[in-house]
């Protein structure tokens, strides 16, 4: 979770985006107005699942590097 967070830190407009999103989610659904809320509940779950992508790749990327890095001892 603290990987996400600094992914939307460092993405200032994904973040205030998805929390617009949000925010519009729930004036939608106290307006009682449930169709256009489940849709932006799914557009925001599509943009959490997209900076998951995103920092679970950052992840691996950095696993791949470690793994070919050069032995420490040279004999």
């Amino acid at each position: 979770m603290h990987n996400v967070i600094l992914y939307l830190i460092a993405n200032p407009f994904l973040g205030l985006g998805l929390s617009l999103m949000v925010l519009l989610c729930v004036y939608n659904a106290l307006l009682r107005r449930t169709r256009v809320a489940m849709g932006m509940w799914l557009v925001a779950v599509v943009v959490m699942f997209y900076v998951y992508v995103q920092v679970s790749a950052q992840n691996s990327e950095m696993d791949a590097v470690d793994l070919a890095a050069p032995p420490s001892e040279v004999p």
